[in-house]
């Protein structure tokens, strides 16, 4: 097993693993909140070189439909229910 790693504060910081999830989970909400669509593939790309497990099935079903996620991410849609005449 490895040993815990700590910054320079001397606290034990988090495995590499979780640093990287944790910033591919951040950038793909980035690109749900800002829609870049054209992102998507390299996000996937970064899922897939960073192997992990959770992460990369979710991409690998992005990538499945990839042309229909970014076409989504393109379109302004709102999620509220629309008036009644």
């Amino acid at each position: 097993m490895a040993e815990p790693r700590s910054d320079s504060s001397g606290r034990a910081a988090s495995p590499s693993w979780l640093d990287a999830a944790v910033g591919l989970v951040r950038d793909f909400g980035a690109i749900i909140t800002n829609r870049p669509g054209a992102t998507l593939p390299a996000w996937t790309d970064a899922v897939d070189a960073n192997q992990l497990p959770g992460l990369t099935g979710f991409a690998l079903q992005r990538i499945r439909d990839l042309d229909v996620g970014t076409a989504s991410l393109a379109l302004h849609r709102s999620s509220v229910a629309p008036k009644a005449a």
